[in-house]
């Protein structure tokens, strides 16, 4: 793999199915937990509510088959999620930088509150 980096558009079929693959894993968790408000921040909001309505109904399955449903059902819109963050990828999908890493450099980026 090359240094080069791609814009989520930018990579082919393949590779974008890996980039959403991954990036499905990463935001359950970040549902799971209650912790979206960086995401929503950078997102349209109506795309992440259809994914988070079904994230919703399948609550009390577990957590791979979430992500698995997740992914089937909410493909399009975790691509316009994916699309709205900005992050870069590898030419495989892998990102530029892993997710967690990319999340707290965003809740770092923060201003401090009130």
């Amino acid at each position: 793999m090359n240094g080069e980096t791609h814009n989520f558009s930018q990579l082919n079929e393949q590779a974008k199915q890996v980039a959403v693959k991954n990036f499905t894993t990463f935001y359950v968790h970040l549902y799971r937990t209650k912790n979206l408000e960086i995401i929503s921040d950078k997102v349209d909001n109506a795309i992440l509510w259809d994914i988070d309505r079904r994230l919703y109904r399948d609550k009390f399955e577990l957590t791979d088959e979430i992500i698995a449903d997740s992914y089937k059902y909410s493909y399009k819109e975790y691509e316009k999620v994916l699309v709205s963050l900005g992050q870069k990828y590898f030419s495989n999908g892998n990102p530029e930088i892993n997710w967690d890493e990319w999340y707290n450099k965003q809740y770092n980026a923060v201003g401090a509150g009130l």
